[in-house]
């Protein structure tokens, strides 16, 4: 019980960085498109 509730955060501490560089990255690539657009 208690290894597996070491794992679970290790994977989750992951997750989160990775979601937001995505989150960023769309961010930046729409904020581009809009200046080329407008």
């Amino acid at each position: 019980m208690n290894r597996n509730r070491q794992h679970i955060p290790k994977a989750f501490r992951f997750l989160p960085i990775v979601n937001i560089y995505l989150f960023d990255l769309r961010l930046i690539l729409f904020s581009f498109l809009y200046q080329i657009c407008s």
